[in-house]
């Protein structure tokens, strides 16, 4: 939605559904009092449990946005956590030579650098770093430099098959994890989905004002209160929709800090 075209304002989703749910009680409001269309009900009044099915339809819908959203929100949270084990574990690696450790710190100091300042900061984890790739390049060929001169001229100073394959490990799984990272962050936003929750919460909201079509003023007070529950409703959903955009979104703090210790 448009909130989504502004990632950097982080009280978009709750401008954006305040907007939405204003638009939902106004326009409802108009049609139910200031067209003919509902004129039938000042003789016959709507049907209660018509009300109810149509924001039960409603609420399940939104339990149903909310837990995809949600569980989107914990893979990410989940990578960042695995992101980080993998940069731990290449940065207490035990290496043959000072030479080829300083070569790796350089590699993933640079990967840092440009996952938090790049990847994260800039593109929001829509898009890749092509930095980030060449460093996890480099990170894989030390690895496998090590290991190809230790099985040409063995030394004390050789990576022994235990330490190569559990470096080769760690870097697979920082790849891994910023894969999956990517792939959270460049997940394609449906608007119908939102159209449709749209919808449906003015069909509710219609039920509501049509349910108290007789008397105009007494439907302030549940209109209002209503359409603030709706508010919250979309705002709790919409926070968990971007996992790295927004008041809600996670920030890379744990790697940022290891890219403070390797500088």
């Amino acid at each position: 939605m448009i909130f989504e075209l502004f990632p950097e304002l982080w009280y978009g989703p709750i401008l954006a559904t305040f907007v939405w749910t204003l638009l939902l009680g106004s326009g409802a409001w108009l049609l139910v009092f200031h067209t003919p269309f509902f004129n039938r009900h000042l003789q016959t009044e709507f049907d209660s449990v018509l009300c109810t099915i149509l924001n039960l339809i409603f609420v399940f819908f939104m339990a149903f946005m909310g837990s995809e959203f949600h569980a989107n929100y914990k893979s990410a949270t989940d990578n960042l956590v695995k992101e980080k084990t993998a940069v731990n574990r290449l940065m207490q690696m035990e290496f043959p030579t000072e030479a080829f450790r300083q070569a790796a710190m350089a590699s993933l100091r640079t990967y840092l650098d440009a996952v938090v300042n790049v990847e994260w900061q800039e593109n929001h984890n829509r898009k890749e770093s092509a930095k980030a790739e060449q460093a996890l390049s480099e990170l894989n060929a030390i690895g496998v430099q090590a290991r190809r001169d230790c099985t040409l001229q063995p030394s004390t100073d050789c990576m022994d098959a235990i330490t190569a394959s559990s470096y080769a490990n760690a870097v697979d799984d920082l790849r891994e994890a910023r894969d999956y990272r990517l792939a959270t962050g460049s997940l394609e936003r449906q608007t119908l989905r939102y159209l449709l929750c749209m919808f449906l919460a003015f069909n509710a909201t219609l039920s509501i004002l049509a349910l108290y079509r007789k008397d105009r003023r007494a439907a302030v007070a549940p209109i209002v209160m209503y359409c603030a529950s709706v508010w919250v409703a979309f705002m709790i959903v919409v926070l968990h929709a971007e996992p790295y955009v927004g008041v809600r979104g996670i920030e890379p703090d744990v790697l940022d800090q290891m890219l403070q210790r390797l500088s």
